[in-house]
């Protein structure tokens, strides 16, 4: 899975996510929390849904774990199978 994630600054955040993961999401709630509480306590908003927002990029970074990790596990299926067809093309030729 790392080595889809290995390509340069672009993919730096996605592996600081998958060091810290749990503090990432801790801090996504806390400041999704705060914001939420800062807009109603400011008397901006009644109801605030704004700070769920700040998760949006927490969740597009998950979606992109997710999709290497599909990616990996189809390439070792792949070679799996790939291997049990030449083993079994070894076996057929042999006997």
């Amino acid at each position: 899975m790392l080595g889809a994630l290995r390509g340069g600054r672009r993919n730096a955040p996605l592996r600081l996510l998958l060091a810290h993961r749990v503090a990432a999401y801790v801090l996504t709630f806390l400041a999704s929390f705060l914001l939420n509480k800062a807009l109603v306590w400011s008397g901006v908003v009644r109801f605030s849904m704004w700070g769920w927002l700040v998760w949006i990029p927490l969740l597009a970074a998950e979606a992109k774990l997710r999709q290497a990790r599909r990616l990996g596990q189809q390439r070792v299926v792949a070679r799996m199978q790939a291997r049990h067809e030449e083993a079994r093309d070894r076996a057929s030729s042999a006997g």
